[in-house]
């Protein structure tokens, strides 16, 4: 029996959450504070807890800035502390990890426009 893998991309009209284990669960999130809420739901699901995980995979697609960050900081923070392998999708070659490092960063097309 293989390992669970979760999935994270960012689409431009939210982030997608999947699960895939014995089954797929999937969930479109719309607002970033509701993806861990997501990722918990999705695990009681499947009966699985974090540290069960075969690795969690990061794809971005064509999502805003803030939803690259965060599915970005997100996916390197549950790799972190489910001590879990992390891989970034094959979407776009938009997401960079170093040689020897686990953590990915996501690579942008333009600065941020932050307004205030």
């Amino acid at each position: 029996m293989t390992k669970p893998i979760l999935f994270l991309e960012s689409g431009g009209d939210g982030i997608m959450v999947s699960l895939h284990a014995e089954r797929v669960w999937k969930r479109r999130v719309r607002t970033k504070g509701a993806v861990l809420v997501t990722i918990d739901r999705l695990l009681l699901a499947a009966a699985q807890r974090g540290h069960d995980l075969g690795g969690i995979e990061v794809a971005l697609g064509q999502g805003t800035f803030s939803e690259t960050r965060a599915v970005v900081a997100i996916g390197n923070a549950l790799a972190y502390a489910f001590r879990v392998p992390l891989r970034h999708g094959s979407l776009t070659g938009r997401v960079n990890a170093g040689p020897g490092t686990p953590f990915i960063t996501a690579i942008y097309k333009s600065e941020p426009r932050i307004t205030l």
